[in-house]
Parts: C-alpha cells; structure tokens; sequence
C-alpha cells in the first residue's frame, strides 16, 4: 500500500512538509538529492541587455596573479576549479554533506564556467571525511574568513556604474559580501547575499546585478573584494563585470499568467492557479497576468506600463489588451504590475500572450522589454511541462535499484472528470523493456490525513519512441484500465513509476517547478520534491499513441537492409530542425545528425562501426515521426 503526502499546513511554510508513512512519518521534505543536467541555453543565462563592459574576470585562465586571496585559518583557501585542475570544473562543493558514492556536488552554470570558475568551499574544509555533521573535523576547521581582492581599477571616466556576477551559494551561518575600498580606505559593502539561512540555496547560475555608482562611480583607485565570513556551506563565483549604467533601462524580469500562492487564505486547495502549458478544453483557465519589472537605469523612470495582449488561435483577433504601471520607478527598483485578468475560451488552439514594458523615456535596450508565452487548450491533454526536454535527473547511486516514482500535482477545476491514461517521457539513457506504471494519488486538503493511492495502471514495458534527448517531446501513453473519476477542486498527484530503479529508467525534465509540486519517491516511503518538471501529463480521453501515431505513418525508406558498410535513407523533406536517430535494441542512440535545409534528401550513415542486430532508424520533423527498422550484419 502507497501513502503520500500528509497535507496538514501543508503550505505554511514553502520549504517544509510532512509526509505520512511508517518509515518516514513527521519527517521534513527536502529538495531532491542528485543531479540536473540541463541544456546549456538554460543554464548559462547571459545577463540582461547593458551598456559598454568597463573590466571583467571569468577566470579562463586560473586566479589573475594582481589579484589577492587570503583565508584563515591555514591551510583553507579559494580554490581554482579549471579543466586541468584536479577537482576539475565539473566538481562543485567537496563537503562531506554529499549522497554515498558522490565525488562532489554540482559546479556553478554560469556562462563560461566550462573555462574555470572560483570556489570558497567552507564544507569541505572544516568537514572533508565525514559521516556529515562531523564539525570541525577538516584541515582547516570553521568558522572561516575568505577574501578574493581585485587590482586597483581606474573608474574615473565612469560615473554611473553596475556590478554583476554569478554565484552558486548555499548559506548556513555565513556573511557572503561584495566590498570596495577607495584609495585604500574601508571597506565597504556594496552587495550582501540574502541567502536564507541553515541550507538555503540559490539556483546554480544565480545572476547578481547591482547599481554601485554611489560607491564608487567616478573613483580613480577601485579594489573589489568577495568576503565569505562564517560557516557552511560554499560560495562559487564567475564572470564578474563592471559595465557602464544606461540612463533608461527598463528590464522585464519575469512574466506569469498564473497566481501560484500557498498562502492565500482564498485558496480552497493551496495549489490553485498553477501554471499549465496545456490545458484540456473542458477546464480552460482563468488566466491572472503579471510582470516584475526592474530599472536597471541610472534615472527615475516614468510612465512605466506592463502591457499585455492575448491573440486567439490563428494570431487575427486581438482577446484581450490591458495595461497597469506606475508615475515612477526609481532606479534599482523592482515592481510586480498585474494588467488583469482573462478568462480563456474553450475553444482548442495555442493563444499567445504577449507582455511589453513601456515608458516615457527613449529605451537604450527595448531588447529586453517583451516576453512572449504561449498557452495551448487541447482536446484532452493537461499539462504542466515545457513540452520540450530541457533537462534529465540522476538521482544518487545509493538509489540505483530502488524502484522510485516521479510526478507533478494537478488541480481539477471542472466538473465530472476522468482521466483516461498518464503520458510520461523517458530520457535517453534508459532500458527498453523496463515496467513502468502510473498511479494517481489524492490529497486530503481539509482534514490532512495521509492519503491513499486511487488509481494504478497495469504494468507495461518502455518502448522506445519514449526516449528523449535534449530538445524532443516524446512521451508513452500508459493507460487505466477503466477511466479515473476525479473530484472538482481537489489535488492530485499523478506519477509514473519505474520498478527497476534509476539503472533502467531516467526521466527528462521540462521547465522549473515551485517548491513542492513535482515530487520524486524512492520506494518505499522516501519522499523530495523537485525543482524542475517532469513530463508527466493527465490525459482526460483516448489519446494516440506513438507507436499508433509511427503505424499510421509512412515508413523511411532505407537501402540496402542488411547493411554492413553504410546505409542511405530516404527523408521526407528537410525541415528546419530535423533530426535523424539511430537506435539499438536497448533503447540507447548509436547514432545522430542534425539536418539542414538545402541538404539533399538522401542521407548517408556510416554502420561500420555498428555491431551487429536489429536497430531502429527514426526521422523527426516538426511534430511527425517516422521509422524503419535496419539489420546490420
């Protein structure tokens, strides 16, 4: 028997739960353990548009020699983590605190952190053995006091100036500063981490961007400094600039069309007004708009204005334009401005949603004042992902052959609901064959008493057209064996389960979760939330298949088969972003090629290095799939 989550004050506090079961009753959630591989473009964050860059450090080639570090006590110290170095750039933290058969926590993402980045790792050195919580049994036992100090920089000709940096930081007792000290004189605060306190973490390519001007714009004898004083956990950092401020600069920082707020006493459930990117046409959403938006100028901005446009279905018909702002916003200011609200139709299609910061003033950088999204009302499908892979999650190899589930709450807004099947993506790097399951859970939002599994499908194999790489959207339907009837206004935690633990199945991940709404469970009661979203999706009606979809299909031709050398295959037609897989019968790609317009539509691939058996042969284009099997002998 499966239990989840005991929901009593469930959303009291954002970073806390309990869930319900022998082996874990009362116990504290906490985020999951394990690593994220996520693509790059998503990652690497580039900053906001900015003027001309002044001096900037990415550490490409190891600590500058004009710059100072110094740390006590002996032998602790800031640590150069580059390609050549051991640890290497791919290893973050050496802490103790870290899951069995771990070499080291996740390296910062900055932009160029595949060149070297710096780390102040407090863990490591007053605890490098362990078991965690060993305190101050290291080389250099805390509390510590780091510094990393800059050469003198001439900021004369530059009275209106911005710092920014990246930092991965995880705080527990720590003060972690930017200073500045003028012509050697004090020094100065001009940044301070707000990191929550006992293992608050930021995001691991937090971006920082402050105006300094009024400490040192217009100074001709600069040092900088980064001062980690305290204990726990570590502080990374990588491509610091100084840049010149632009005069008018609005940036839109972020966009919502949802009101996710635990805390409001309005909610029924807690999880109302999550985002969805699909959702089906018997429950469209009441859309709630807003934007935070910041000026990063140097001066008052007026008349600023969030505007916000909804287009229908086929982009002719503006839904919805409205507008909310403020007189001013001073510099250095953020503000969060909700244009209104907007009930979407039930009527299927992709509506766009289009947001635009304006102001009084002539933008320097309008780049980066509009943001589109896009919401889709579908026939049956309801969905929190991106719909698009973006990541994988490897959970710790003390896991490996733990069967786990992963999965996302849902909320039912509409009457009579019945979920037909769960549609779950795999990510490459999985075993075909593996039994997978879905289940769905319900949460006792009133009475928070642990609740029990509703639902469970039969078990079935992993097929392959599930697998994803960086970029895809293939999923596998596992359906119920008779149709799930669902509650109005209840919450739902709907999961796919993998028996064989994370050694046969791996699963892709599409877009950032709030705290506590996509969930992983190492069987048999061992729960974490996720911060990223699985593909996990409701199908409320029959759905296609994949393999129903490829069946319906025409086939690649591919000639000759057997091949032994090379094989030639034949392609529909040479879109913008067509990919050409080759797959073994364990699921894993042999082969790969991205595809070009303009490219011909006969293709080439070299099987000489193939062993030999049967392989599948994949074409993706724009949504269509098509496939042939190929013997290599």
């Amino acid at each position: 028997m499966k239990y989840v989550i005991h929901t009593a004050l469930f959303f009291a506090i954002l970073c806390s739960s309990v869930f319900s079961g022998k082996a874990q009753s009362q116990s504290t959630i906490e985020a999951a353990p394990g690593r994220y591989i996520l693509d790059e473009s998503e990652t690497a964050f580039e900053g906001y548009q900015r003027a001309n860059t002044i001096w900037s450090e990415g550490f490409a080639n190891g600590l500058p020699a004009d710059w100072e570090s110094e740390a006590s006590p002996s032998p602790a110290a800031w640590e150069y983590r580059g390609i050549a170095t051991n640890p290497s750039n791919v290893i973050g933290t050496r802490g103790s605190c870290l899951p069995d058969g771990s070499l080291g926590g996740d390296p910062i993402a900055s932009p160029t952190a595949a060149n070297g980045f710096m780390i102040f790792d407090s863990n490591y050195w007053d605890d490098s053995e362990g078991p965690c919580g060993s305190f101050g049994t290291g080389l250099a036992p805390g509390p510590h006091i780091a510094t990393l100090t800059t050469p003198s920089l001439d900021l004369s000709a530059s009275p209106n100036i911005g710092i920014e940096f990246y930092q991965y930081h995880k705080n527990f007792q720590t003060a972690t500063t930017v200073q500045a000290s003028i012509a050697g004189g004090a020094w100065v605060d001009i940044f301070s981490n707000t990191t929550p306190l006992n293992n608050g973490s930021t995001a691991l390519n937090d971006y920082q961007r402050k105006n300094v001007s009024s400490f040192i714009g217009g100074a001709s004898d600069v040092r900088l400094r980064f001062s980690f004083d305290g204990n726990y956990y570590f502080w990374m950092i990588d491509d610091i600039a100084l840049f010149e401020l632009s005069e008018n600069n609005l940036v839109l920082q972020e966009t919502s069309y949802g009101d996710f707020n635990p805390d409001n006493p309005d909610y029924i459930t807690g999880y109302e007004f999550m985002e969805y990117s699909q959702y089906p046409v018997a429950m469209p959403p009441l859309l709630k708009l807003s934007g935070r938006v910041a000026n990063y100028g140097y001066a008052n901005q007026t008349g600023v204005a969030l505007n916000t446009v909804i287009l229908d279905n086929d982009g002719s018909t503006v839904l919805f334009d409205a507008a909310d702002g403020t007189d001013n916003l001073a510099p250095e200011v953020v503000d969060v401005f909700r244009p209104g609200t907007f009930q979407l139709p039930a009527e299927m299609g992709d509506y766009a949603i289009n947001y635009t910061v304006e102001q009084a003033e002539e933008e320097s950088e309008p780049d980066d004042n509009v943001i589109e999204r896009n919401v889709e009302i579908t026939e049956f499908v309801y969905s929190r992902d991106r719909l698009e892979t973006n990541g994988i999650y490897f959970p710790p190899a003390i896991f490996d052959d733990v069967s786990y589930e992963v999965g996302n709450m849902f909320v039912i807004t509409g009457e009579n609901q019945a979920c037909h099947s769960v549609s779950a993506g795999v990510s490459v790097g999985s075993t075909v064959g593996s039994p997978l399951y879905a289940a769905i859970y319900k949460l006792d939002v009133e009475g928070g008493l642990a609740t029990e599994e509703i639902a469970t499908s039969d078990v079935v194999p992993l097929e392959a057209t599930a697998y994803n790489t960086i970029g895809t959207n293939h999923v596998q339907v596992i359906p119920f064996n008779s149709p799930v009837q669902l509650d109005k206004d209840s919450v739902y935690l709907v999961v796919i389960g993998a028996e064989e633990g994370p050694n046969n199945v791996l699963f892709p991940l599409s877009g950032s979760s709030p705290n506590l709404t996509s969930f992983v469970r190492y069987q048999p009661n061992t729960w974490f939330y996720l911060v990223r979203t699985p593909l996990i999706r409701m199908n409320f009606g029959p759905v296609t298949t994949v393999e129903e979809q490829l069946e319906e299909s025409a086939r690649l031709k591919v000639y000759p088969n057997p091949a032994s050398h090379e094989v030639k295959v034949d392609i529909p037609s040479n879109l913008e972003h067509a990919r050409l897989y080759v797959y073994n019968q364990l699921g894993q790609v042999v082969k790969h090629q991205l595809l070009t317009p303009g490219g011909g539509l006969t293709k080439t691939i070299d099987t000489s290095e193939l062993e030999s058996g049967v392989y599948q042969v994949v074409w993706e284009g724009e949504g269509q799939i098509l496939k042939s099997q190929l013997i290599v002998q």
